[in-house]
């Protein structure tokens, strides 16, 4: 999950986001790679971690099935730029308003509970599985989830992947929209 909105509400609050303006690099792509530097360190970090409790659960994990062919690694990377591509999105709200943190915090309520963070989809009712699936959150870690673990095969996996994708183009779309309109209303506040 990514979660850059913060940093970049905060800059484009206090006016740093001026100086982001002139740099030779777009705003998009300098977020996406700084963005993707904590990708990168962020599993390093947690690999330790993650070793110790694989020891601590073994007994537990006998039986656990795991598929880590090219399309679960499809569907992370995908499920990454799905997020990424939200929140970039979110974040050109703040060129409309001078405060967000209560959107972004409005944020959290469904992503947690539609992206099978908190538990997973298929214990929600049908009708609020259905509903998961409505919105991009699921796409983000509930979609890439149910491929590792084999919930998720076949034909299906590429209408998931389809579906990662449409999601990001449509989130790109409007964060582009929110980009070009936001511009004309940005006033450098902290400046």
């Amino acid at each position: 999950m990514s979660h850059i909105m913060w940093e970049l509400a905060m800059e484009i609050k206090e006016g740093q986001f001026s100086t982001m303006l002139l740099r030779p690099m777009s705003f998009y792509q300098l977020n996406f790679f700084r963005n993707l530097s904590w990708r990168v360190i962020r599993p390093i970090l947690f690999a330790p971690f993650f070793v110790l409790l694989l020891f601590a659960y073994r007994g537990f994990l006998t039986h656990a099935e795991i598929h880590l062919g090219w399309e679960f690694w499809a569907s992370v990377a995908m499920g990454h730029l799905v997020s990424f591509t939200f929140v970039m999105m979110m974040a050109m709200l703040a060129l409309f308003t001078q405060e967000v943190s209560s959107i972004f915090e409005l944020y959290y309520i469904p992503m947690l509970f539609l992206s099978g963070q908190l538990f997973p989809i298929a214990m929600l009712p049908t009708w609020g599985a259905k509903l998961a699936k409505l919105f991009p959150f699921y796409f983000m870690t509930g979609a890439p989830t149910e491929i590792l673990i084999g919930r998720i095969t076949g034909p299906a996996i590429y209408q998931v992947l389809g579906t990662q994708a449409l999601w990001v183009a449509i989130c790109y779309v409007l964060s582009k929209v929110l980009w070009k309109t936001g511009l004309k209303h940005y006033t450098g506040v902290g400046m």
